[in-house]
């Protein structure tokens, strides 16, 4: 014997919680979905935001190369002046007093001698051999961008443009322009910007000489960063760092200005750049918390409802469970739960009509096992009693009824056993060549006399060579089941049992004279258990099993079963086809 395995998987949770977690699982994949899109976002957004920084930078540095450039053109031109080199001071004062009026960025412009004492400017004389920008022209002969000073006229911060005078290759002094601070500022906002980009013009001493309109008041200042020494490197580069000025962080883009030790910032506090990146993410995180929300909420709201259905079912099958077939499940969902709540209130009319018909059944053989040992048991009493002697025909009569009523008891259990063995898929059959003759003629051995006592006529037409391939004692019960039934709901007329070839069959038909069939009958008469009469009102003896068993044996020798009635009080014919032997 094989133990069924137990194939139920167990799980820890609810259905509820179950079907809640799967809600929340499945929504989890498009929010790590929507987050990886966001960071993306975010870092494109970085890289953009540094790059197009490094272009403002390196395009206003430009520009201010450009201006430098100019600056040092013009003084360049002043150092070559005739005035410069051969003109007598008022010459030179002359001269330095027009260019002042013509450069409206210049806050004061000088002609020193080789020691540096001003020879003519526009203020007073001073003397600027000690000064830094003087000792690197003289040193250098090339022309400079001083570091922010403190101008000593004015206490201004200021710084210096100055180009060296050569006379015949010797050095005989420079030409100065001082340019404050604010008219620096003036050039610079000139440069365009994006309105949140911040642009700062740097000295390497970390000086903001000048800066765009949104940091107005902070220039003229050293500051101290972390980022300072990166960005005061005379390189051109990008850095995510703390603003000098506010200290918040920023995307920076720097380059330095040629010729002038200067370097130019454009930075973007990091708050603005990303302004559209967290926009972009509250509204991510709204719509999942709304999705979310709605999600677990439509799946709660399912959970319940399939919990009520399930527990609607659950209770049903348990009410059938234990045996209330009348109860009946109520479920209009319109899918596979309804379909299921179907199914079992099938199963439970099913089991209604199975137990009725259990119950008929146990009626029925009760009834019908009782009448044939209730008979034997009279006739062995009469025999034992001893008033009849062995040989005469009262004693006969007696020792046949017993013998009848013994066959058809094992007639019906062997109709039991049968339908048993159909149930376990356990009925099989030994067929062998066999003359159909021999086999009807038994079959109608023993129902000849019960024939005569209702006064039928009981015909064979069978062709005594017609010869199948079959099992002699199976076929003989179905001839006996029919022969029964004919004999039982026939009450004039006959009986013919007539057999035919066709083709490769032999066709074998019981006809009687009886009560006929209607088509209800006809329709569940191969039925187990089937009685077309109620069982207290029925006329008729038998457990029902009769024409099941035939069916089932005919089919297990290859063949089938029909019937045909014209109608109530028509009569009928049941029939069957065998192999024949010689197929």
């Amino acid at each position: 014997m094989t133990t069924p395995r137990n194939t139920t998987t167990r799980y820890p949770f609810p259905l509820k919680t179950r079907l809640m977690t799967t809600a929340l699982l499945g929504a989890v994949p498009l929010v790590l979905l929507g987050l990886l899109l966001i960071a993306d976002r975010y870092q494109s957004r970085r890289q953009q935001t540094l790059a197009a920084n490094l272009t403002v930078a390196q395009l206003t540095a430009a520009f201010f190369t450009g201006w430098v450039d100019g600056q040092i053109r013009t003084l360049r031109t002043l150092a070559e002046a005739n005035e410069t080199l051969h003109g007598n001071p008022a010459a030179k004062r002359g001269l330095v007093d027009r260019q002042l009026r013509a450069q409206s960025t210049w806050d004061a412009l000088y002609i020193t001698d080789a020691r540096g004492q001003q020879i003519a400017d526009g203020t007073n004389l001073h003397f600027v051999g000690d000064r830094a920008f003087f000792q690197r022209v003289a040193g250098t002969r090339l022309p400079i961008v001083s570091d922010v000073l403190l101008s000593r006229n004015t206490g201004r911060l200021s710084f210096v443009v100055a180009y060296p005078i050569l006379a015949g290759g010797q050095f005989r002094g420079i030409v100065a322009a001082v340019v404050r601070l604010e008219h620096l500022q003036q050039v610079f906002q000139r440069v365009p910007h994006a309105a949140e980009t911040r642009l700062g013009l740097w000295g390497r001493d970390g000086m903001l000489i000048a800066c765009s309109q949104g940091m107005v008041g902070v220039s003229g200042r050293v500051y101290h960063s972390t980022a300072l020494p990166t960005i005061l490197s005379r390189k051109s580069g990008t850095l995510v760092g703390p603003s000098p000025v506010t200290g918040q962080p920023q995307f920076f883009g720097y380059a330095p200005v040629e010729d002038a030790p200067w370097v130019v910032t454009a930075g973007t506090p990091r708050a603005a750049a990303m302004a559209p990146v967290w926009r972009a993410l509250w509204l991510f995180l709204l719509l999942s918390i709304a999705v979310l929300a709605l999600s677990l909420s439509w799946s709660f709201f399912n959970a319940n409802m399939l919990e009520r259905q399930v527990r609607v079912l659950v209770d049903g099958a348990q009410a059938i469970g234990t045996g209330k077939l009348a109860t009946r499940l109520t479920l209009a969902t319109g899918d596979e739960l309804e379909m299921l709540a179907h199914a079992l209130n099938k199963m439970a009319g099913d089991l209604a009509v199975a137990e009725r018909i259990q119950s008929d059944f146990l009626s029925i053989v009760s009834h019908e096992l009782k009448t044939p040992l209730t008979a034997i048991r009279a006739a062995l009493d009469m025999l034992s009693a001893g008033d009849m002697l062995p040989g005469t025909p009262r004693y006969d009569e007696m020792v046949q009824i017993a013998e009848r009523q013994a066959r058809r008891l094992q007639d019906m259990i062997e109709n039991v056993l049968n339908v048993a063995r159909v149930r376990l898929g356990a009925l099989t059959v030994a067929p062998a060549p066999v003359a159909l003759a021999t086999i009807v003629n038994a079959a109608v051995r023993e129902y000849r006399e019960a024939a005569l006592l209702k006064r039928l006529t009981l015909s064979v037409e069978v062709p005594p060579d017609l010869r199948v391939l079959a099992d002699a004692p199976r076929i003989t019960l179905v001839l006996v089941n029919l022969l029964d039934n004919a004999v039982k709901f026939t009450d004039t007329g006959g009986i013919t049992i007539h057999a035919a070839r066709e083709g490769h069959a032999a066709v074998v038909t019981v006809t009687d004279t009886g009560i006929g069939l209607t088509p209800d009958v006809r329709n569940g008469i191969f039925q187990p258990f089937f009685q077309p009469e109620p069982v207290l009102t029925r006329k008729a003896g038998g457990a029902g099993l009769g024409l099941s068993v035939v069916k089932a044996l005919v089919e297990a020798h290859g063949g089938r079963v029909f019937l045909s009635s014209l109608g109530p009080g028509q009569g009928s014919t049941f029939g069957f086809t065998l192999p024949l032997a010689e197929a």
